[in-house]
């Protein structure tokens, strides 16, 4: 009588793990693809974070292009300019004239790579280049 219990309680046990060990293969599988889910997340953040780092980085350059050829064509046109802007003579056609210039000097500068990135975040590069240079210009000629 013993060894019939010793028997069913053994033929229990195994039909037990038998049916749980599918169980917890199954949680496990779960548990694993949730951990894949949050890490994917996690990467595409990081990467987001990244691109982000890179577009503003990008865009920095391009303003502090967009500046330094500004006042670079300021200081090489500054008495004819400055002379123009206090009598109030400058024509809108002459500052468009320095934008396009300045415009076409940042665009020289840029490498591809960082046109790219750029492009990321502005899709026209060089409607953002004009709109940026023409705030400087209007900047300048208020100063004066």
């Amino acid at each position: 009588m013993l060894n019939a219990i010793k028997e069913n309680l053994v033929s229990l046990l195994e039909i037990v793990l038998v049916g749980a060990v599918p169980i917890i293969a199954t949680y496990l599988i779960s548990l694993i693809k949730q951990f894949v889910e949050k890490t994917k997340l996690h990467t595409e953040k990081l990467g987001n974070q990244n691109q982000k780092i890179l577009v503003d980085n990008a865009l920095d350059r391009v303003n502090f292009l967009i500046e330094s050829n500004v006042l670079a064509m300021q200081n090489t046109l500054v008495k004819e300019i400055k002379d123009k802007v206090q009598d109030k003579n400058i024509t809108k056609q002459e500052l468009i004239e320095v934008g396009y210039s300045v415009k076409k000097n940042v665009l020289n500068q840029l490498s591809d790579d960082v046109k790219d990135v750029v492009k990321l975040e502005i899709k026209d590069i060089d409607s953002y280049i004009k709109v940026e240079i023409e705030n400087v210009l209007e900047e300048i000629k208020s100063t004066f």
